[in-house]
């Protein structure tokens, strides 16, 4: 029975975990938490059989992201793991998808699916909300990487980006105008399927630029 399931819900938007809870109605959430040192402070209190935790969760000092999902199975490999994110970058959600968790949900999508994601990792299964399902149907990641490598500059000037420089110190450092090193970001970033800094960056602690990036240009 569904009321027999205990959950824990993290995320670090208290409007998110209320509309999560309303939306577990008939599961018993023994534990709201805003961080990743809540979310095992809580662990190591009370029985739990599900965790739905928000993917990007800063503050605290277990991380967030992969990090916290891969010291979550380690420490607690028999708990259901459901991922609820507001990404929507093929590349990231293809990561956690690779995970153990058993499901991924978008926040923008239906709060039914969240019920039906416990329901299925309980019996076993693997669960993909539609609009992540859909976000990695439509990507094609595998056509994308081989017809539009990242081009040499397009990776330096990635890997400057990342490594904390702005546009003005990585013309200056590549010897290149401002507009022609914002124009090889931006077409990077199309390359990544990234629609803004923040996903480049979420790719970034979810692939490790010095390995993917050089992957892509070698194709």
């Amino acid at each position: 029975m569904a009321e027999e399931y205990r959950v824990i819900l993290a995320d670090d938007h208290p409007v998110v975990r209320s509309g999560v809870k309303l939306a577990l109605d008939g599961f018993k959430v023994v534990a709201e938490c805003a961080n990743s040192t809540e979310l095992f402070a809580a662990l190591e209190l009370h029985h739990t059989d599900v965790v739905v935790t928000d993917y990007s969760m800063p503050g605290g000092i277990y991380q967030d992201g992969l990090i916290m999902l891969e010291r979550l199975y380690r420490l607690y490999p028999h708990i259901r793991v459901i991922v609820l994110t507001l990404l929507k970058n093929p590349a990231i959600l293809s990561k956690i998808a690779c995970s153990p968790v058993h499901g991924i949900l978008n926040k923008e999508g239906d709060t039914a699916e969240i019920k039906l994601a416990i329901m299925r990792a309980m019996s076993g299964l693997r669960f993909q909300g539609a609009n992540v399902k859909l976000a990695l149907e439509s990507a094609n990641l595998a056509h994308k990487d081989e017809s539009t490598p990242l081009s040499p500059r397009e990776l330096e000037v990635l890997r400057l980006f990342v490594g904390g420089l702005g546009m003005t110190q990585i013309a200056a450092s590549t010897r290149r105008s401002i507009k022609t090193v914002s124009n090889q970001k931006q077409s990077a970033l199309r390359k990544l399927g990234c629609s803004n800094d923040a996903e480049l960056f979420q790719l970034n602690a979810a692939e490790g630029f010095g390995d993917m990036l050089s992957v892509k240009h070698q194709r």
